[in-house]
C-alpha cells in the first residue's frame, strides 16, 4: 500500500491500548522500536547484515542497488549516517543497544509531527493531569492489525514488512495486539514460523532484538 505506515510506526500503535499505554514497559518497547528503524532500512535496500554487522550502502553504490526512494535529515537519513561512519563495525545489536535509549519519545515525535499521534491529556484519580499520545485516526490501528491478523490466519501471503512486525511481536510477545482468539501457544508458533522465513539480514535484526528486550525485562519504568 502507498499509505502504508514504517514498520517502527505500527509496531508503535500495536503495542499500546487504547487509552495510549504502553502494553510492556519502554525500555524493552524502546529495543524493539530501534530494531524496527534498523528493520525500515533493511526493507528498503539501505543496509545490509551479512556476516554479523550492519553496512549501509555508500552513495557510490548506489547503482547497483534497487534505487530506496529519497533519504532526508529524519530518523532513517541520520541512521544511515550513523551506520556510515563506523565502517560496519557494530551488529544489530549493537546499535538497538546505542540507540534504545530516547528511542520512544523520538519514533513518538516524528508520528506527531506527521500526523499520526496526537497528545491527549486525561486526569488520573480526578486530580493528576496525565498526558499520553493516541492515533489521530483509528483507522492506523485498524489497519495494521487487520492486515497482520490475515497474514496470520493464512488469509494472505505475508509481505517482506507485515513478516518482519510477525517476528517482532513474537520476540516482544505482543501477540495479544492482533486481539485473536487462537490460543496464545499455537499464535506464537505461526508468527516464528512467518518470521523465520524472512532474509538473513532481518532474522539477525529480530534475534538482536530479543536478546535486548531479554536484558532490558527488568529494566525500571
Amino acid at each position: 500500500m502507498d499509505d502504508r505506515l514504517p514498520v517502527r510506526d505500527e509496531l508503535f500503535l500495536l503495542s499500546h491500548e487504547e487509552s495510549g499505554k504502553p502494553l510492556i514497559h519502554v525500555p524493552s518497547l524502546s529495543a524493539g522500536l530501534a530494531g524496527s528503524l534498523l528493520i525500515d532500512l533493511a526493507l528498503r535496500g539501505l543496509i545490509d547484515g551479512t556476516h554479523g554487522r550492519i553496512s549501509a550502502w555508500q552513495r557510490d553504490q548506489a547503482g547497483d542497488r534497487p534505487a530506496p526512494g529519497l533519504i532526508g535529515e529524519g530518523m532513517e537519513g541520520q541512521a544511515v549516517a550513523e551506520i556510515r561512519g563506523t565502517g560496519s563495525t557494530r551488529g544489530a545489536y549493537d546499535w538497538i543497544m546505542t540507540w534504545h535509549p530516547g528511542m520512544y519519545e523520538r519514533v513518538c515525535a516524528e508520528m506527531v509531527t506527521v500526523g499520526v499521534l496526537m497528545p491527549k491529556t486525561t486526569r488520573r484519580l480526578g486530580l493528576l493531569p496525565v498526558t499520553r499520545h493516541v492515533p489521530t485516526q483509528e483507522a492506523y490501528v485498524s489497519r495494521a492489525r487487520g492486515a497482520l491478523r490475515r497474514t496470520v490466519t493464512g488469509v494472505v501471503a505475508p509481505d517482506a514488512g507485515y513478516a518482519a512486525l510477525c517476528g517482532l511481536l513474537y520476540v516482544m510477545q505482543l501477540e495479544g495486539a492482533l486481539h485473536l482468539s487462537t490460543g496464545g501457544a499455537a499464535l506464537r508458533k505461526q508468527l516464528f514460523a512467518i518470521a523465520d522465513r524472512h532474509t538473513p539480514t532481518i532474522r539477525e535484526i529480530l534475534s538482536a532484538v530479543d536478546k535486548a528486550v531479554g536484558e532490558l525485562a527488568t529494566a525500571a519504568f
